[in-house]
C-alpha cells in the first residue's frame, strides 16, 4: 500500500480528488499539476494555481517544497511546516470592473457557507521559515484609468515565524528584495509584519535601498472595504527614525519631487497617502537644505482634484534653485523667478498652496535683506505676474540685486500693498506705507511716505522725503508706460544735497532747491509738446549761489510747425522755431557749408527740414553746469538753416567768455553761406590763451570757384607786439580729397618777421583724406632774412611715413619759448627727419648750433646728432659743445623709449665748462655761481631720473646768498662725486668775499627728475660771516654777524632751510628798526607805534604769495662780543644800541616772517634820544636789564633802566639856594613790558648833593602832583633847567640857544676824539639863566672844557675847567679834578682825591671849593645777608659751582681794566 502510495501518479489523483472536493464545496478554482510526498513527511508542489471567480489566474505556485511536522494536526485544520521554500510564485490581486471587492476578497468569502464560524477552532498554518525567490505580486483596479495600483516582481527573501490563523496573517520579514512597478529596487525589506481584515503593522522597519534607508514604525488601519480605494481610505501611521532618502526614489511614488539630493528624514506621518501631514517634521539635504516644522498635503497623488500645501514652518533654510529642484512643480511654478535673488534664505512662517492662490504669513532672512510678508497671491499659474493683496515689511533688503539694477541699494519699508508682478518691467501695485530708509545710488534716503499706484513704469499718487540731505513734495503722475509719455507733476524741493546724495558730485558743494512743474507729452525731444515751469530756483556750489527766478519752456507744434519757446531772466530766453529733428540739425548744417564745394558728398537726411532760433544766453547757467566757463549775459545766437536751399545765416556775439583759462572778449561772429561778399566774418577784441594771447582778430572769409579763401589779421604776445597777416584756402579737389594751403602770407613773432610765399616749388599745402587717414605735405617754406625753415612730408595710415625739415640759421631765441632764469640763444641749421616704410624706421636728426650762449655767456658750437636704431623708440646721440677747439661738453648714448620709462645710457664729459651761465637759475636763493667744472660721469637709468656716476672738479668756484648777502669762494679745488641721484661735497673750504672769514662745507646736493632739487648741507666754522646786509627800507633788520658754530643747509632750493646754530663773535651788530614809532608824546620819552591795518595788509600779502623761498633758523648764543642796536627813529636817528649775553632763537623767512624767542640781558648800553636834529641827550642804560622775545620781535618786552646825567641849577625851586652853581641830576626812566604798550616810570635823582639841598629838592618835586614831576623832567632833559612854576612864560631865546649851543659842543667832541683813544677831551658850552627876579639865581652862560684819561691800568683821571661867559661872574672859573687808583683787580677798591666846586655858595663874589682824599669800596647785594656775607661778617653758605662763577661776574664793577670807554663827571 505504501509503495502504490509512494508513486508520484497516485500521489497526483490522490491531490486532484481533493482539490476537486474543495473547488466543489467551496465554489473554488484550485488545481494542483503535481504532488510527491516522501515518506520522511517532505511535499512537493508544482504548478499550484488558484483562479479567481473570473477565472482569471489569482495564485500561481510553479514550485512549493515543505515537510508536514504532525499530519495528524491536519485534520484539526492545524497546519505546522517544516521550512517551506517558493519559487517562480505570481500573487495577481484585481479588482474587476464594477465589483468593489478584489479577487482575493471573493476568493476568502468562498470559504464562508453562512454558517457560525468556529473561532475556537480556526485555520492554521505556521511555519518558522518560508523561502521565497522570484515572487512576483501585481494589485490592479479595473474601475480606474491605471488599473495598475502597485506591483512587485522578482521578489525574494526570508519570512520568519509566518503565521495564518484563520484571516489574520503575521511574519517577520527579513531580507525581503524585490523590483516594484515604480522602478524602486528595494534591496532590503525587514519587518515585523502582520496583517488583519483592519489592519497592517510594519514595525522596526527598515527598508533599505542604494541610496535610501528608512527606519519606522508603520500601521495602515482600515475596513476591508477600504483596501479598494488603498490612496484615499486606508489611514497611515507612521514614525521615521534618523532615516535617509533619495529623492530618486521617492520621487517613484511621488513625481513632485526632483533632483539625486538625499534626505535626512525625521518626524511622524499620519494620514492617507492622498492626504497627510508630515508633524514634526525635521530634515535635511546633503546640498544645504534644511526643513524644520509640520507639513499637510492634499491631493497629493490625486492631483486632479487639486493639490494643497500647507506649511507651518520652523526653519526652512534652502535657495530659490534647490526647492525648485526638489519641487518642481509644487514650488518651481509658484515661486517667482525674481526669488533666485535672495540666495540662501531662512524662512519661518505659515504657507499655504492651492492651485489658485498662496497665502503667506512669513519672515525671510536672505543674503539681501530681511522680507514679512501677509499676503494672499492669486494668479499664480504665471507666478511672475501674480495678483497679491496684504502687508509687506522689508528691512535692509537689497533691491539692486534682486532686480539687478546696480543704481540702487538697500530699502527697509512697511506698508500695505495691492496688485500683481513681481518683476520691474511688469510690476503694478499700490503702496501705502514708509520707506524708513532707501538707498540710490550709494546715498540712503530717510523718512519717505509714499501713497500711490506704480504700474508698468507709471506712478501716480504722493510722495513725501523728510531726509536731512532732500526735502521734496511730490503730486502727480509720470506715466511712462504708454506709447507717448506723459508727465503731468508739481515737486516741491525744499532742500537737495546733491553732492552727498550722489547725484551731481562735480561740485564739492551742491544744494538745489525749488518748484517744478510738468505737463507735458512725449518721448523724444522730437516729438515733446506742453509745458514746464521752474520757479525759484537755488543752487548754490563751493564758488556761489545761483538764483534762477523762474523758467518757462513751451512746446507746441501747429500745421506740423514746431515752435519752442525759453523764457527765462536767469537762464536763456529766445526761440527756436520750424520743421527739424534735433538729431540731424548738426549735418543739415554741414550740408549747408558744404554745399559751395563742387565735390562735397551731403549726409542723408529728412528732406523739407528747416529752423529758425534766436537766444539770449545768460552766464548763470552756463556756469552751473560749467563751472570752468564764464559768458557775458548778452551773449546772443540767432540763425536760419533750410535743407532744401543749403542755407545757413548764424549770427553768434559775446562781449566776453572765459573757457578754460581761455579768455575771449568782443567776439562777433557772422555766417551766411549764400552771401555774395563774404561767408564768414569772425572779429574778436582779445583771445587770451595759457599759450599765447591774440589782439584784434579779424577773420574773413568768401568763396569763389569751389575755394574758401580766409584772409586773417591779429596781433600776438604778451606786450601785442607780434603781427599776424595769414591769407590761406581750404576747397576739396576732384579726388574728393581736402586741401588746406596758405597764401601770401607773414607774421611776426619773438621780433623776427617770418614771410610764406608759395611758388610753383614750394606750394605750401596739406592734402588729406580724414577716411583713409593719409596727409600729403606739399612743400613748405618759411622765410626770415637768413633764416629759413623747409617742411615736406606724407603719412599713409600707419605703415608709411616720411617727414623731413631743413632748418638754415634759425635763431634759437626766435621759437624757443621763454624759461626762467634761462636765456638760450645761438644759430640752428641742419635738419630733422622722421621716414617709416612699414617696420623699417629711419629717424635722424643732425643740427649744428653756432654761436651757442646760455645767460648771455658764450659757450661755443653745438652739435647734436641723433640717429634712431631702426626704431622710432630707440636712439644713439651724440652731443658736444666745441668752444676755441675744445670740447667743453661731450656726451654720447643711447635713448631708449620702447618702455614706458624710457630709459637713457650715455657718457658725458666736461672740461672746463663755465658754471657762471647758469647763475640765474637759483633766483633769490643763491646767486654769482661761478668758477669751472671738469670730469667725467655717466647718466644710467629712467630717463626723467636716471642714476649718476662719476668725478667732478671744480676751479675758482663760488656761490652767495643774497638774502645775506653773504659771498663765498672755495678754495683750492673742489671735488664733487656724483652718485645716483646725488652731488657729494667733499669737505670744501669756504672762504668769504670781504672779510675773509673761513668754514667748511660738505654734504649732498640730490635731485629729483632734475626738476626739484634738495639740498642736505652743512657748514663748520670757527669765525664766519653769516649776514652782512644793509638798511633799506623794506628791511626788519639788518647788520653784520660773525658766528662760532655749524649751519645747516636743507630743503628744496626753492623752499630752503637754514638752521644756525652758533655763538656770536667780535664784530657782530644786528640792528631792527622800527619803523612806526613816535617820540615825546604824552609825556612818554618813547612811543612804540603799531598801525595794525597795515600789519594786516602784509599778512593777507604774504598768504597770497607762493610758499616758497628761504627760512631761516637761527639757535645763536649772543655773547658780549655782539653789539644789538634798536633803530627807534631813523630819522631822527634815535637808537637803542647795547652789548650783552643771552640765548635767541630767531625765526625768518623770505614770506615775511620774522620771529624771536629767548631772553638778552644787557650788560652796558645807551639810548640816544634825538630829536629834531636839535636834542641829542645819551641815556645810558643800567646793568642789569632785560629784553625777552615770545614771537614778534615788536613785542619784546622790556625791563630796562636808563639814565641821562643833567647839569641844573636847583635855585629855581628852593628858596634857601643862593648858588649859581649847576647840580649833578639824573634823569632816571624804567621801561617795563610790552614794546608797544610799555609802562614808563620818570623819575629825578640828585647824586653828589649836600642831603639839605636833596631833602629839600625831593620834597618840593614829590609833593604829590605827578604832572609837576613830569614836567620838570622834560624840562631837564630838553633843557638842562628846572621850570619855575611861578612863572608861565619862559625865555624861547635862551632856551633854543642852549639846546642848539649843547648839540654843537657834542658834534665838536666827537670830531676832538677817537673813540679807541685812553685820551678824551669834551667841550661843552652851558647856557646861562637870565629870566629870575631875584639877581643870585641869574647864571651866566659857561665855556667847559673837560679831560678824561686812564695814565695807566690802575689810575683814572677826570677833569673840568669851566670859564663863565658874561658880565656878572666872568672872572669866576671853575675847576674840577678826580683821580681814581685802582686798589684791587676787580675795581671796586679805590683810593679818591678830588677837588670840586661847593655845593652851597654864600656870596656871589667868592667861589668855594672843597678838596679831599678818600677810600671807596663797592659792593653789590641783594639782600642784608647777602652785605654780611660780601664783608666777611657771615660765612658763606655752598653753593653750586654755577651760581657762583654768576655771582663773580655780578660783583665786578662796570669799569673793567683794559677798556677804552672812562668814566666822565658830566655823565657825557
Amino acid at each position: 500500500m505504501s509503495i502504490v502510495l509512494s508513486i508520484p501518479a497516485v500521489q497526483t489523483k490522490i491531490g486532484k480528488h481533493y482539490t476537486d472536493k474543495i473547488n466543489e464545496d467551496f465554489g473554488t478554482n484550485l488545481s494542483i499539476k503535481k504532488i510527491d510526498l516522501s515518506f520522511l513527511g517532505s511535499v512537493n508542489l508544482k504548478g499550484v494555481e488558484i483562479k479567481d471567480h473570473h477565472k482569471d489566474t489569482m495564485i500561481y505556485v510553479e514550485k512549493l517544497t515543505t515537510s508536514i511536522i504532525n499530519a495528524k494536526r491536519i485534520l484539526d485544520k492545524e497546519v505546522f511546516l517544516n521550512d517551506i521554500y517558493l519559487d517562480g510564485a505570481y500573487y495577481y490581486m484585481k479588482t474587476y470592473k464594477g465589483e468593489e471587492d478584489d479577487n482575493m476578497g471573493v476568493f476568502i468569502d468562498s470559504f464562508d457557507d453562512g454558517s457560525p464560524k468556529d473561532s475556537l477552532n480556526p485555520f492554521i498554518l505556521k511555519t518558522s521559515n518560508v523561502y521565497v525567490n522570484n515572487l512576483n505580486f501585481r494589485l490592479t483596479n479595473a474601475n480606474k484609468a491605471d488599473s495598475v495600483n502597485y506591483a512587485a516582481k522578482n521578489a525574494g527573501g526570508n519570512l520568519q515565524d509566518l503565521s495564518i490563523v484563520g484571516s489574520n496573517f503575521s511574519s517577520n520579514i527579513r531580507g525581503l528584495y524585490f523590483n516594484d512597478k515604480y522602478g524602486l529596487d528595494v534591496t532590503n525589506l525587514t519587518t515585523d509584519f502582520s496583517y488583519s481584515e483592519t489592519a497592517m503593522h510594519f514595525k522596526n522597519t527598515t527598508l533599505q535601498t542604494e541610496n535610501t534607508n528608512i527606519k519606522a514604525d508603520i500601521d495602515f488601519l482600515y475596513k476591508k472595504e477600504d483596501l479598494s480605494d488603498f490612496n484615499n481610505k486606508v489611514q497611515i501611521k507612521a514614525r521615521f527614525n534618523e532615516s535617509e532618502v533619495a529623492v530618486q526614489d521617492v520621487k517613484n511614488f511621488y513625481n513632485e519631487l526632483s533632483g539625486n539630493d538625499i534626505l535626512s528624514l525625521e518626524g511622524n506621518l499620519n494620514g492617507t497617502i492622498n492626504n497627510f501631514e508630515l508633524k514634526n517634521l525635521i530634515s535635511s539635504s546633503e546640498k544645504g537644505l534644511k526643513i524644520q516644522g509640520d507639513l499637510f498635503f492634499v491631493n497629493a497623488v490625486s492631483r486632479e482634484r487639486g493639490f494643497v500645501f500647507e506649511g507651518d514652518l520652523a526653519n526652512l533654510t534652502a535657495t530659490y534653485r534647490e526647492l525648485k529642484n526638489i519641487l518642481p512643480n509644487v514650488l518651481g511654478n509658484n515661486l517667482p523667478t525674481e526669488f533666485g535673488k535672495l540666495g540662501k534664505f531662512n524662512l519661518n512662517g505659515q504657507v499655504k498652496v492651492t492651485p489658485d492662490q498662496i497665502q503667506t504669513n512669513i519672515t525671510v532672512n536672505s543674503v539681501i535683506g530681511t522680507l514679512k510678508t501677509d499676503l494672499q497671491i492669486a494668479n499664480i499659474e504665471n507666478i511672475d505676474y501674480a495678483k497679491y493683496d496684504g502687508k509687506i515689511q522689508l528691512k535692509n533688503f537689497n533691491i539692486g540685486n534682486f532686480f539687478n539694477d546696480p543704481l540702487f541699494g538697500k530699502i527697509s519699508l512697511k506698508g500695505d500693498v495691492n496688485g500683481s508682478g513681481f518683476k520691474l518691467e511688469n510690476i503694478s501695485t499700490s503702496f501705502i506705507g514708509k520707506v524708513s530708509e532707501f538707498q540710490f545710488k550709494e546715498y540712503s534716503y530717510k523718512n519717505i511716505d509714499a501713497n500711490g499706484q506704480y504700474q508698468n513704469n507709471k506712478f501716480d499718487g504722493e510722495l513725501t522725503i523728510d531726509d536731512e540731505n532732500f526735502k521734496m513734495k511730490f503730486n502727480g503722475l509720470a506715466d511712462l508706460s504708454s506709447e507717448v509719455y506723459e508727465f503731468d507733476f508739481k515737486s516741491d524741493i525744499d532742500y537737495l544735497n546733491l553732492k552727498e546724495t550722489n547725484l551731481f558730485t562735480r561740485d564739492s558743494i551742491a544744494h538745489l532747491k525749488g518748484s517744478f512743474e510738468l505737463d507735458i507729452e512725449g518721448n523724444t525731444l522730437d516729438d515733446i509738446v506742453g509745458n514746464a515751469i521752474f520757479k525759484d530756483v537755488f543752487y548754490t556750489n563751493q564758488k556761489q549761489e545761483f538764483s534762477f527766478k523762474q523758467f518757462t519752456v513751451s512746446s507746441s507744434v501747429k500745421d506740423s510747425i514746431k515752435r519752442i519757446d525759453l523764457e527765462s531772466e536767469d537762464i536763456a530766453k529766445g526761440y527756436v522755431t520750424g520743421k527739424f529733428t534735433f538729431s540731424e540739425v548738426a549735418k543739415v548744417a554741414q550740408n549747408a557749408l558744404g554745399s559751395i564745394y563742387t565735390n562735397y558728398q551731403p549726409y542723408e537726411v529728412a528732406p523739407n527740414q528747416f529752423l529758425d532760433f534766436n537766444f539770449t544766453v545768460y552766464n548763470q547757467i552756463v556756469n552751473v553746469f560749467f563751472p570752468d566757463i564764464y559768458i557775458d549775459d548778452n551773449t546772443k545766437l540767432k540763425g536760419k538753416i533750410e535743407s532744401n536751399k543749403n542755407q545757413l545765416r548764424f549770427t553768434f556775439s559775446s562781449p566776453r567768455i572765459d573757457a578754460y583759462g581761455n579768455e575771449f572778449k568782443e567776439i562777433l561772429l557772422r555766417t551766411d553761406n549764400q552771401n555774395p561778399l563774404y561767408n564768414s566774418h569772425l572779429t574778436a577784441a582779445e583771445v587770451n590763451t595759457k599759450f599765447y594771447n591774440i589782439s584784434k582778430l579779424n577773420l574773413l572769409n568768401r568763396t569763389e570757384n569751389d575755394t574758401l579763401y580766409f584772409k586773417s589779421e591779429f596781433d600776438g604776445g604778451l606786450q601785442n607786439n607780434e603781427n599776424f597777416n595769414l591769407d590761406f584756402y581750404y576747397t576739396i579737389n576732384k579726388e574728393n580729397k581736402n586741401v588746406l594751403g596758405f597764401e601770401k602770407s607773414t607774421f611776426v613773432i619773438k621780433n623776427t618777421a617770418w614771410s610764406i610765399n608759395p611758388d610753383e616749388e614750394y606750394t605750401d599745402k596739406i592734402t588729406f583724406d580724414l577716411k583713409n587717414n593719409e596727409f600729403d605735405f606739399s612743400q613748405f617754406k618759411l622765410i626770415s632774412g637768413q633764416q629759413k625753415i623747409e617742411f615736406k612730408g606724407s603719412l599713409k595710415g600707419d605703415s608709411e611715413k616720411m617727414l623731413l625739415a631743413n632748418l638754415t640759421k634759425v635763431k634759437l631765441q626766435s621759437f624757443l619759448p621763454e624759461i626762467d632764469s634761462l636765456a638760450l640763444k645761438g644759430r640752428v641749421s641742419g635738419n630733422v627727419d622722421f621716414v617709416q616704410k612699414g617696420t623699417v624706421y629711419s629717424p635722424e636728426a643732425n643740427l649744428i648750433i653756432s654761436n651757442f650762449e646760455v645767460n648771455n655767456f658764450k659757450q661755443g658750437e653745438l652739435a647734436i646728432n641723433i640717429a634712431g636704431d631702426n626704431s622710432y623708440e630707440k636712439y644713439n646721440v651724440d652731443l658736444s659743445i666745441n668752444n676755441e677747439n675744445v670740447k667743453s661738453i661731450a656726451a654720447t648714448g643711447v635713448l631708449d623709449f620702447s618702455n614706458k620709462r624710457p630709459i637713457i645710457d650715455i657718457g658725458v664729459y666736461l672740461e672746463d665748462y663755465n658754471l657762471q651761465a647758469f647763475s640765474p637759475l637759483g633766483q633769490d636763493v643763491i646767486s654769482s655761481l661761478r668758477g669751472s667744472v671738469s670730469g667725467d660721469f655717466f647718466l644710467r637709468g629712467f630717463l626723467r631720473n636716471p642714476d649718476m656716476e662719476g668725478v667732478l672738479r671744480l676751479k675758482n668756484a663760488g656761490l652767495k646768498f643774497p638774502y645775506l648777502n653773504v659771498d663765498f669762494d672755495f678754495e683750492g679745488e673742489s671735488i664733487i662725486s656724483l652718485e645716483q641721484q646725488s652731488f657729494i661735497l667733499e669737505d670744501i673750504k669756504l672762504v668769504d668775499t670781504k672779510y675773509n672769514s673761513t668754514g667748511r662745507l660738505f654734504g649732498n646736493i640730490t635731485h629729483q627728475n632734475f626738476e626739484q632739487w634738495f639740498l642736505d648741507l652743512e657748514i663748520d666754522t670757527e669765525n664766519l660771516v653769516a649776514l652782512d646786509t644793509k638798511n633799506t627800507e623794506e628791511a626788519t633788520y639788518y647788520g653784520t654777524a660773525f658766528m662760532k658754530g655749524s649751519v645747516a643747509i636743507s630743503g628744496l632750493t626753492d623752499q630752503l632751510t637754514i638752521d644756525i646754530n652758533a655763538t656770536t663773535n667780535p664784530r657782530t651788530k644786528f640792528v631792527v628798526p622800527l619803523k612806526d614809532v613816535e617820540t615825546v608824546d604824552s609825556f612818554r620819552l618813547i612811543y612804540f607805534k603799531s598801525d595794525k591795518i597795515k600789519v594786516e595788509d602784509k599778512q593777507r600779502e604774504l598768504a597770497q604769495e607762493a610758499l616758497k623761498g628761504l627760512t631761516l633758523n637761527i639757535d645763536l648764543e649772543v655773547t658780549k662780543d655782539a653789539e644789538a642796536q634798536v633803530v627807534i627813529d631813523e630819522v631822527n636817528g634815535s637808537q637803542l644800541t647795547g652789548r650783552g649775553a643771552g640765548n635767541l632763537q630767531i625765526r625768518i623767512d623770505t614770506r615775511g616772517k620774522f620771529n624771536m624767542y629767548g631772553d638778552y640781558r644787557i650788560d652796558t648800553g645807551v639810548y640816544d634820544f634825538k630829536y629834531g636834529g636839535i636834542i641829542n641827550k645819551p641815556f645810558i642804560i643800567q646793568k642789569g636789564g632785560t629784553v625777552s622775545w615770545i614771537g614778534n620781535p615788536y613785542e619784546a618786552n622790556l625791563d630796562v633802566t636808563a639814565i641821562y646825567k643833567a647839569k641844573a641849577n636847583p635855585g629855581v625851586l628852593l628858596q634857601n639856594f643862593n648858588s649859581n652853581r649847576r647840580e649833578e641830576i639824573d634823569l632816571v626812566t624804567r621801561i617795563t613790558g610790552d614794546l608797544f604798550n610799555s609802562k614808563q616810570e620818570l623819575d629825578i635823582q640828585l647824586t653828589n648833593v649836600d642831603p639839605t639841598i636833596a631833602s629839600e629838592l625831593e620834597f618840593v618835586l614829590n609833593d604829590n602832583n605827578v604832572n609837576e614831576k613830569t614836567t620838570q623832567f622834560i624840562s631837564l632833559l630838553a633843557f638842562n633847567t628846572f621850570r619855575n612854576p611861578d612863572k608861565v612864560d619862559f625865555d624861547v631865546n635862551n632856551t633854543l640857544t642852549g639846546t642848539a649851543s649843547s648839540a654843537l659842543a657834542g658834534a665838536f667832541s666827537n670830531l676832538l676824539n677817537n673813540p679807541d683813544s685812553k685820551f678824551q677831551l669834551g667841550l661843552d658850552y652851558q647856557q646861562g639863566e637870565r629870566g629870575n627876579d631875584i639877581d643870585r639865581l641869574n647864571i651866566d652862560n659857561q665855556v667847559d672844557v673837560s679831560v678824561s684819561t686812564q695814565v695807566s691800568d690802575r689810575v683814572i683821571i677826570n677833569g673840568k675847567v669851566g670859564v663863565p661867559v658874561g658880565a656878572q661872574t666872568q672872572s669866576s672859573v671853575v675847576g674840577e679834578v678826580k683821580v681814581e687808583i685802582l686798589l684791587n683787580t676787580e675795581g671796586n677798591f679805590r683810593g679818591i682825591i678830588f677837588n670840586r666846586q661847593n655845593e652851597i655858595q654864600y656870596s656871589q663874589q667868592e667861589e668855594g671849593y672843597t678838596q679831599g682824599v678818600g677810600l671807596s669800596y663797592q659792593v653789590n647785594f641783594n639782600t642784608l645777608s647777602g652785605l654780611l656775607t660780601r664783608i666777611g661778617l657771615k660765612k658763606e653758605a655752598k653753593i653750586k659751582e654755577a651760581k657762583n662763577k654768576e655771582k663773580k661776574n655780578e660783583e665786578k664793577d662796570s669799569l673793567i681794566s683794559k677798556v677804552n670807554s672812562l668814566i666822565n663827571f658830566e655823565g657825557n
